[in-house]
């Protein structure tokens, strides 16, 4: 068997797994960082939640907005969710997307930890991102952005708790019993996610609006050609009410 005939086979193995998503369809894919809770202990010790992971994971989706165009995005804690109405790129293949979602999102991940000393420790660990998809209809979508909404606000009451109370004295109860008990020897902790929603899960869109140029990209155009006030880009906004977020997602 000549090189050419190699070269075939070995193309027709990698044939075996080359799935493709379904074109015009509602996609979504979900990314998690692996093993994030023992790799990020360290800096919730003295916190209940870390504002500079916080901020990062935020910067992280929104990097990966710019480069991917999902209609929405929601992070909360390790996880991102990228939402698109139909998936156009890699000739709809599988493979294509889910490794370069994950290694964009560990990358710029790792690249945002180094602006942030505090985080500095997680930067040692070799932090990654797996990643998951699901195709299904838009009532899907809707139902999918309740739970994971519901799920980042259940883990994030629970870390709160754990923050007053010991694990042993949680275990076996609701995070509603946990509140009860607490209103008891930390009243003032009742009020935190009142003070803090953006530990609760944030919601970006990719839309356009107005924006003022630089003046560093101002000069990178001919004069002649040059705006007089702000010009339409698409940027990350972010949707602070859920209703809101089921009304864009209806207009997309």
């Amino acid at each position: 068997m000549d090189i050419e005939d190699l070269r075939d086979s070995q193309k027709e193995l990698e044939k075996v797994y080359n799935y493709h998503l379904i074109p015009r369809m509602w996609t979504i894919f979900r990314l998690d960082g692996r093993c994030f809770s023992s790799l990020t202990r360290s800096i919730h010790s003295k916190m209940p939640f870390s504002k500079s992971f916080q901020e990062c994971m935020v910067n992280v989706t929104k990097s990966m907005i710019q480069e991917f165009r999902p209609d929405l995005a929601f992070v909360g804690s390790d996880e991102i969710s990228l939402i698109f109405d139909s998936v156009l790129e890699f000739d709809y293949r599988l493979e294509k997307y889910l490794s370069l979602l994950s290694s964009f999102c560990s990358v710029e991940f790792y690249k945002e930890i180094l602006k942030y000393k505090d985080l500095s420790v997680i930067a040692s660990k070799t932090p990654h991102f797996d990643c998951r998809v699901i195709q299904c209809s838009f009532d899907d979508v809707i139902d999918y952005v309740q739970v994971r909404k519901a799920e980042v606000v259940r883990n994030a009451e629970r870390t709160l708790l754990r923050h007053f109370m010991s694990h042993n004295k949680l275990q076996g109860h609701s995070n509603a019993w946990g509140f009860k008990e607490l209103e008891k020897t930390h009243p003032e902790a009742l009020n935190y996610f009142n003070e803090h929603p953006e530990y609760l899960g944030t919601f970006i869109s990719y839309q356009d609006t107005e924006v003022n140029l630089t003046q560093e990209e101002l000069n990178k155009i001919p004069e002649k050609y040059r705006p007089n006030g702000p010009v339409i880009r698409k940027v990350p906004l972010v949707i602070s009410e859920e209703e809101e977020v089921i009304q864009y997602l209806k207009e997309v």
